[in-house]
């Protein structure tokens, strides 16, 4: 890699940048460490590819509670309404596709864990009700 006159090249400026940022991080988390802080509810959240900054990871309790009670809201008033299978699945996709960014933003692995199981069971279930509905002899 050849360089220009006086110039340093871009990866080496990386380097030098992501080397003096990896340090600065370790020294904070030290730093914090000596100072009788606990790091330990710490997540990592990527901001460039080269720089980690350590940040408080959020409590998850209160955006679940919050999700249980809109969902409860919206089923009660469906119930009332009448608004039958479309509102389902509006409510099933509103809320799969929120907490999907929920956990793709915060990184919640135990949301993340859960969620999967809920799709997996809830696409098993559908085969399942498809398979009986297709192999039960009907009534005449």
């Amino acid at each position: 890699k050849a360089k220009q006159k006086g110039r340093v090249s871009t990866s080496d400026n990386m380097k030098s940048w992501h080397t003096s940022s990896v340090l600065s991080s370790r020294e904070n988390v030290q730093q914090s460490a000596a100072d009788g802080q606990d790091a330990a509810p710490h997540s990592l959240h990527n901001f460039t590819p080269t720089q980690v900054i350590i940040m408080p990871s959020p409590n998850p309790t209160r955006f679940v509670l919050f999700t249980l009670l809109f969902v409860l809201a919206w089923n009660f008033t469906s119930s009332l309404v009448g608004w039958g299978w479309p509102t389902a699945t509006v409510i099933a996709v509103a809320m799969t596709s929120i907490y999907t960014w929920y956990v793709w933003r915060h990184h919640e692995a135990l949301l993340g864990r859960i969620l999967l199981f809920g799709l997996a069971t809830g696409w098993t279930e559908l085969l399942a009700d498809r398979w009986l509905v297709d192999t039960i002899p009907q009534p005449p």
